[in-house]
């Protein structure tokens, strides 16, 4: 698997456990990290990925209600 589809993988891993489970992003990647053997690449990028979506999420989640209004 090529390294940026992995760290899109992770990032996407770590947003979901982060908002479900109500632990901080930088919590969720780090057990993502433990739990596989990454490289620095992929881990650089997903950390990237996943706290610049976190710290946007309101905006994100405002853009989505706009555009689907009857998506719950």
């Amino acid at each position: 698997m090529r390294k940026r589809h992995k760290a899109r993988q992770i990032a996407l891993q770590a947003l979901f456990q982060a908002d479900v489970g109500g632990i901080p992003i930088e919590e969720a990647l780090e057990a993502l990290f433990q739990e596989k053997q990454l490289p620095k690449e992929v881990i650089d990028f997903a950390t990237k990925l996943a706290i610049g979506t976190w710290e946007h999420r309101e905006e994100i989640d405002k853009l989505i209600q706009d555009c689907a209004p009857h998506w719950t």
